[in-house]
């Protein structure tokens, strides 16, 4: 099943670039043209030069934002910018953000994981990928020779105990710390004890692993080592580039947030909202939900309240229409569930998700 090992990580030397704050970015994904440049300003270190560098119309094969990325990377590494680690580490991870009912706190850590082809089971996704956000994030590791960003996954540790080895065999080890433009808190902590390490490893050896976020991160991690694979003649299954690296939390921390999910559709030619609502009624008992234009703020909250609870006993959703003068509570009927297609893997349970609810009977 899963493997996982510590290794020798490159982070960055804080009494070079001073608060760890001005060097850090979210997800490449999620980064605004507007937040881009403001986190270039933010540091001539800051990490968004390598996760996902300014794009020039003079580029070309030679110079672009993949090459300049590679440049950085070995400048600061040759500048003492960033450091590799003396010794194979696990890092202990800790995160304190806003969530729906105030901070949370999520426990996890850090280490490489071997890829697993999806049909061996053993890296679990929920999510299909998109073809041009891998052949973005390959180009960037083949030129750069790193992982930049951990993928996000789960298992399972009822008891959380792995988390709480970790923790005490930081010790007294100075963390690294940083509270990033959201007010998230984000503590980093070696774990080198060779004998931690392999019971780690032990406790998860036995497990499948779930892809929380990260499914492009982690196919491209597959493409860049069969890249490299038909390169060495000598590939014995070793190698680095056989591993990603993984943030691993358990499935039953308290941290975890789902989040709503949400969709906007615009741009429908000759769209009619009321013939749609008569169409959903072959598939949702359909409530409607009068708004108050005067405080629309609280009916809103009035309204998801509605969906919330009616959501306990049935898949619900909220649904509004621009020109509506009311919320829409869709409730799917009983006895469609038989009626939704598979995933690929063919779960039951991933079928059952709001996600595939709304792809199946709505968009």
């Amino acid at each position: 099943m899963a493997t996982i090992v510590a290794f020798q990580g490159v982070l960055y030397d804080r009494d070079r670039v001073g608060d760890l704050k001005k060097v850090t970015a979210p997800p490449y994904d999620i980064i605004s043209p507007a937040e881009q440049e403001g986190y270039y300003d933010e540091s001539p270190y800051n990490v968004i030069r390598l996760i996902l560098g300014k794009q020039s119309p003079a580029d070309s094969d030679a110079d672009n934002r993949y090459t300049r990325a590679a440049a950085f990377f070995r400048q600061w590494r040759q500048d003492s910018i960033l450091k590799r680690d003396g010794a194979p580490c696990l890092y202990a991870y800790h995160q304190e953000f806003n969530g729906t009912g105030g901070r949370m706190s999520r426990d996890g850590f850090i280490a490489l994981i071997r890829l697993e082809e999806r049909e061996k089971g053993v890296i679990i996704p929920h999510e299909k990928t998109l073809d041009q956000p891998k052949a973005d994030r390959l180009k960037l590791m083949q030129a750069c020779s790193a992982n930049f960003s951990p993928i996000f996954a789960l298992y399972s540790d009822p008891s959380d105990d792995i988390n709480r080895l970790l923790q005490e065999s930081v010790g007294a080890v100075v963390p690294l710390e940083a509270t990033d433009h959201e007010n998230t808190f984000h503590q980093l902590r070696r774990v080198s004890d060779p004998a931690v390490i392999r019971e780690v490893s032990r406790r998860l050896s036995g497990q499948a692993l779930f892809i929380a976020d990260g499914h492009h991160r982690y196919e491209t991690a597959l493409n860049y080592r069969g890249w490299l694979q038909e390169q060495n003649p000598r590939h014995n299954g070793r190698e680095s580039y056989n591993y990603v690296m993984m943030y691993l939390t358990p499935l039953q921390g308290r941290g975890l947030l789902i989040l709503p999910y949400h969709r906007v559709i615009e741009r429908i030619k000759s769209f009619d909202f009321d013939g749609f609502e008569r169409k959903l009624q072959e598939y949702f008992d359909i409530s409607r939900h009068p708004m108050d234009a005067n405080k629309p703020e609280g009916s809103w909250a009035v309204f998801m309240d509605r969906v919330r609870e009616a959501g306990k006993k049935r898949p619900a959703f909220g649904m509004y229409g621009l020109k509506q003068s009311c919320c829409h509570l869709l409730l799917l009927k009983e006895g469609l569930y038989a009626s939704l297609r598979d995933d690929d893997a063919g779960s039951a349970s991933l079928k059952k998700l709001d996600v595939n609810i709304i792809e199946t009977f709505i968009l």
